[in-house]
């Protein structure tokens, strides 16, 4: 169609309280398909699952698995009493004092749920039959997901009965808790024409396990699509929850898309549970401009998606059963039910709601014109008005942003204003070669974070330029994460040389870690994050290795000579 909009990239993050049709609502727009697993009492699991659009050839999903740094941090919020560990460090004292975890098992309170998981954890990482799950990392078969964003049925009940001699369940039915995101590639036309990767997440009614991992999700969605329940209006504590989640993560009015999910008749829903939701937001400030009525988009999400079922079941008896009901609640009984896909999906309601959804989704500014985030951007605006390149490359580098707006906007200006070591490809650079190195490191940042990111990066051989430019941005994004520390490096000399530095953190590896002389006066820089602890490391200088002297200096026992050390904390 000539004149329709060109997609939008974008992250469209679902929030929803359990049971509300999230879940419904995200596999619709995934064109029908099971991507998220639904149902009356069925528990999505902690797993980040998202969406795009992909045409069918390429349809799949890929695994990403959570670092043994990021299942140590779930340990460590659930026993804070103990000092941090690693996941090694926490399997040994679970080894020796088993029933000690136990015992606060039991004493839990509000965080049994977190505890329950940590104890999981420790039951079962290292498992040989989990190991072998976990070298998987991609599905084509979008049923075969299940086991990795969902609770087994029961998880609840069998805690009733476990002991500490007596874990309930098997390493394969505790997999969804290795998994940190699943990401789908989807043949939807819904999301061929928005562009957007949408994402669906624990609700913030969850426990402080699965809110902490929502918040999360939420502080990167570029727009929040707020489901609520239409079964009658939303209590002071859903309200509550969705003003905190403002103040904490910077989100405005213009972050939010509303929708509810009709539990029962139309007008009933836009008489009395509409207004009531209204009322509630108003009357608890949450936004700074009021809600009204028609920001509230009513549809019915099940009937929606069983008219994607119809016309391919049209003599499916359940299926039958459920539209007859899900159309009587709507309709309110009083016109001639139609059982085809389409009549469905008008009476549903969901046209209308979609349309909306992609009007704001389009509109919504690329930067925030209020609160935290717009605050960060101008002081970026005013750097770049203001400073020289050098200085604004320095600013940029060392400047720790909080909001996820502000750091994309950073990364996108230290782009333009840092010249190689961030351009295309190298003069030598064979374009196949250089395109696989690529495809590897991205597939590192889907699979790690952190410190372990890091070394991952550090230690991946790379031949192209390209991607060993590419790898010095995505280590500075790295120093961002949590367990890491910006270091930076210098070293003086002619202008002219080719420096580079080397240590324990790159495998000693010349061409990992070049160091640039960016005012051409022989002040060669570079900037890494290194995690916590110790670091050899020294300087090559065309071909010849050298150590400062003014700095500390340990024997190297790998060559004749010396090098440098450090100690980041």
């Amino acid at each position: 169609m000539p004149n329709q909009p060109a997609p939008k990239p974008g992250r469209i993050v679902f929030l929803a309280d359990f049971q509300c049709g999230k879940s419904t609502l995200f596999n619709l727009l995934c064109g029908g398909l099971e991507v998220s697993p639904r149902g009356n009492g069925v528990r999505t699991s902690s797993t980040i699952v998202e969406a795009s659009y992909a045409p069918p050839e390429e349809a799949g999903a890929e695994i990403v698995w959570k670092p043994e740094v990021d299942l140590a941090q779930v340990i460590n919020r659930a026993f804070p009493d103990d000092a941090p560990k690693s996941l090694a460090g926490w399997r040994l004292l679970y080894a020796r004092s088993r029933n000690r975890f136990w015992r606060a098992l039991a004493d839990a309170g509000d965080a049994v749920e977190l505890r329950r998981v940590a104890i999981a954890l420790l039951e079962t990482a290292g498992a040989p039959e989990l190991d072998a799950i976990r070298g998987k990392t991609s599905v084509q078969d979008f049923k075969a997901l299940r086991p990795y964003v969902r609770y087994p049925g029961d998880w609840t009940a069998r805690w009733a009965t476990a002991t500490p001699g007596n874990f309930p369940f098997r390493p394969q039915e505790c997999v969804f808790l290795f998994v940190g995101r699943v990401c789908c590639k989807v043949p939807s036309d819904y999301l061929r024409e928005s562009g957007a990767t949408i994402v669906d997440c624990p609700g913030l009614d969850s426990n402080a396990y699965e809110t902490a991992i929502a918040e999360a999700a939420l502080d990167e969605a570029d727009l929040i699509c707020c489901l609520l329940d239409g079964a009658k209006a939303i209590g002071d504590l859903g309200v509550g929850r969705i003003k905190a989640l403002c103040e904490t993560l910077g989100k405005t009015r213009q972050d939010f898309f509303f929708a509810l999910n009709l539990r029962t008749s139309l007008r009933q829903t836009q008489e009395s549970i509409i207004p009531g939701c209204v009322a509630k937001f108003n009357n608890a400030g949450v936004f700074a401009k009021p809600l009204h009525a028609a920001d509230i988009h009513p549809f019915h999400a099940r009937l929606a998606l069983q008219s994607r079922c119809l016309d391919n079941a049209p003599d499916d008896d359940r299926l039958l059963e459920e539209i007859d009901g899900d159309l009587g609640q709507v309709l309110a009984f009083r016109e001639e039910r139609v059982y085809e896909g389409a009549f469905c999906l008008r009476k549903s309601g969901f046209p209308e709601v979609w349309q909306a959804l992609l009007k704001a989704h389009r509109e919504h500014p690329d930067a925030p014109t209020t609160g935290p985030a717009a605050k960060e951007i101008a002081l970026i605006e005013r750097w770049r008005q203001t400073l020289t390149q050098n200085e604004l490359r320095s600013l940029l580098l060392d400047w720790q942003f909080k909001t996820p707006a502000a750091k994309r906007r950073k990364w996108a200006i230290f782009d333009g204003v840092v010249p190689p070591p961030f351009a295309g490809l190298g003069p030598d650079d064979p374009p196949k070669e250089a395109a696989d190195e690529l495809a590897q490191l991205e597939s590192l940042t889907r699979r790690w974070s952190g410190a372990t990111l890091v070394k991952q990066l550090l230690r991946k051989p790379l031949k192209t330029q390209v991607a060993r430019r590419r790898r010095e941005k995505l280590l500075l994004i790295a120093a961002e994460g949590p367990g890491c520390k910006l270091v930076r490096f210098r070293f003086f000399d002619k202008p002219g040389r080719t420096v580079s530095l080397v240590g324990a953190f790159n495998d000693w590896d010349v061409a990992a870690t070049p160091m640039h002389d960016g005012d051409g006066v022989g002040d060669y820089t570079c900037a890494i994050p290194l995690p916590k602890g110790r670091h050899e490391y020294h300087f090559v200088v065309d071909g010849e290795h050298f150590y400062r002297s003014d700095l500390p200096i340990v024997r190297d026992s790998r060559r004749q000579g010396a090098n440098n050390v450090c100690f980041v904390n």
